[in-house]
């Protein structure tokens, strides 16, 4: 079976380590901020999908502008691919992450 890799698949595919390396010292200061506007109590588990889009969009925008991209319709669609990319496929990691610093 062959598979094909388009270039928008493969601007995404090259980034994955970024992610990765940007990923758990993201959620940390994601969450020191929250506490510190919640006063250091606990966070609310409702926040948990706004936590998950502050990672995805500062990581996402973070790589899109460290490649200098000239074309703007390229650097969206980067980022749009990197923000679901980072939703879906570190959904556990960031849930977990979240759910273990409000026990502590």
């Amino acid at each position: 079976m062959k598979i094909i890799i388009s270039e928008n698949q493969s601007r995404l595919i090259r980034r994955i380590n970024m992610i990765e390396d940007m990923l758990y010292p993201t959620m940390k200061t994601v969450y020191n901020a929250f506490l510190e506007t919640n006063y250091g109590k606990p966070v609310n588990n409702d926040r948990l999908n706004t936590f998950m889009l502050i990672i995805s969009t500062h990581i996402s925008t973070k790589i899109v502008q460290d490649t200098h991209m000239s074309n703007s319709d390229d650097m969206v669609t980067l980022r749009n691919q990197l923000q679901n990319y980072i939703k879906n496929y570190y959904y556990t990691e960031m849930k977990d992450y979240f759910y273990d610093q409000n026990d502590n």
